[in-house]
């Protein structure tokens, strides 16, 4: 006869209850009956769990995903600090880009006498920088979901309908 934990009082292990965990959680995705899940879990182990125990589990399970839902805010939290911070330092970069430029221009004449020129240029600023911010508001975007579904269309070869062949197999 199986030992049933609850009546004789002994507890599972921790090793034990997390291997039954991972036993329920994708019956119970299937929305199988705790008293179904009590049964193949018995079949399965050397000892048999009530279905209000499955029950229990199954609210474990429950805060277990609550949780890993925290910790995806807590990724998404850190990874648009991250984009904060490269955003505000490109565009930090694209405004020194656009500062004056000073060039220095050497000039030697045919005595061989250097003379030295300093020639002030304006600067238009560098695209590349703008292009990371630009980056920067598309990932930003992509983590908070504020982008359109992207459309997806099937089709045939060369844009044409598509044929499915479905074959029956009537054999026992």
């Amino acid at each position: 006869m199986k030992n049933r934990l609850r009546k004789t009082g002994k507890k599972r292990t921790a090793a034990q209850w997390e291997k039954d965990l991972a036993f329920i959680e994708p019956l119970y995705c299937k929305n199988i009956p705790t008293r179904e899940i009590a049964r193949r879990l018995s079949a399965e182990r050397e000892y048999s769990l009530s279905h209000t125990m499955i029950a229990r589990d199954q609210q474990e399970i429950l805060r277990r995903w609550r949780e890993s839902i925290e910790d995806i805010g807590k990724h998404k939290a850190k990874a648009l600090a991250d984009l904060n911070y490269v955003q505000a330092e490109a565009l930090e970069q694209w405004e020194r880009s656009k500062l004056d430029g000073e060039k220095k221009i050497v000039k030697i004449d045919d005595s061989g006498k250097r003379s030295a020129e300093s020639v002030t240029e304006r600067q238009c600023g560098d695209p590349r920088y703008l292009k990371i911010v630009e980056d920067a508001i598309n990932a930003r975007a992509d983590i908070l979901g504020f982008k359109a579904p992207a459309k997806s269309v099937v089709s045939g070869p060369n844009a044409g309908p598509c044929i499915i062949h479905v074959v029956y197999d009537d054999k026992p």
